[in-house]
């Protein structure tokens, strides 16, 4: 009898936050606000309570598509 097979588990990035986001693009949480409101950021992946969060990868899309441009 041949041991089971054990799968490894997809790799699991963690949301960023607001901060996380405003660290990552170097520049301030109130400029991240300011973009968002004027709809040149993405919308949130998903939402903690009333905390956007997003995927590393909508933010590494974003920067690769322009940024704020």
């Amino acid at each position: 009898m041949t041991p089971p097979t054990i799968k490894s588990a997809p790799a699991i990035e963690p949301l960023l936050s607001m901060n996380d986001v405003a660290a990552a693009l170097n520049c301030s949480r109130r400029t991240l606000e300011a973009w968002r409101a004027g709809k040149r950021f993405p919308r949130p992946d998903a939402m903690i309570g009333r905390s956007p969060r997003w995927k590393p990868e909508t933010v590494r899309d974003w920067i690769g598509q322009g940024g704020t441009k």
